[in-house]
């Protein structure tokens, strides 16, 4: 059977997740998470980088780019708006005394498309996320986030494909979040290894003691 170009966008992707892979390994030896890893992070793109991309994507995408730094370690985000409006809930939600407390006209539920940047190189990963507002006895607001695991609102995909080809002209690799949350395949391996030493250490236990009450018996 001839392969057609969909092998070549294949073998890209597998490529573009061994990278993702080797990286991650640079910097947390054997995929053992650690508080700090093994290697400085945020040199291949600054902060100036991601408010620039945001910017980009402003003007060719129907969204607002509100960016959210992430701690030492972590991820940085651009989160885009499915719309235009403001104030956002994102931005009430960060200006906790400014906004939230005037009593502002929100919208009470507000969709995004995460993009997490990787602190480890030109990584990213796409999210769909949805704010949530109500208000509180005492007349504030709360907010509630949540995340799902890629994106699955048929009315993103527009946005999502748009994304996708501005990120990639970009020179940014697009990695699916399901393969994001799947242990490495060398964890994998430890992993099945451990148990596999374990059941035969209990398996022999079990032998043992199963041995003890016949060599009683012929005693």
């Amino acid at each position: 059977m001839a392969c057609g170009a969909t092998c070549g966008i294949t073998r890209v992707r597998e490529r573009e997740r061994q990278a993702a892979l080797d990286a991650v390994e640079r910097a947390y030896a054997g995929f053992v998470w650690r508080a700090e890893p093994a290697r400085g992070t945020r040199g291949t793109h600054e902060v100036d980088a991601i408010v620039a991309l945001g910017r980009t994507l402003e003007e060719i995408l129907p969204v607002r780019a509100l960016l959210r730094q992430g701690e030492r370690g972590e991820c940085d985000s651009i989160y885009l708006l499915a719309g235009v409006h403001t104030p956002s809930l994102f931005e009430v939600d960060r200006d906790a005394t400014g906004r939230r407390e005037r009593g502002a006209e929100l919208h009470h539920h507000e969709t995004y498309v995460r993009v997490g940047i990787s602190p480890l190189g030109r990584f990213v990963t796409l999210q769909e996320v949805t704010m949530t507002a109500s208000r509180i006895d005492d007349g504030s607001i709360a907010i509630e986030e949540d995340r799902l695991v890629g994106v699955e609102d048929k009315r993103l995909r527009h946005i999502v494909k748009g994304l996708q080809g501005a990120l990639r002209k970009a020179r940014w690799v697009v990695l699916d979040m399901a393969f994001l949350i799947q242990a490495p395949p060398e964890a994998r391996a430890r992993t099945r290894t451990r148990r596999s030493s374990a059941s035969r250490r209990r398996c022999g236990r079990s032998s043992s003691s199963r041995r003890r009450p016949q060599r009683a018996e012929s005693r």
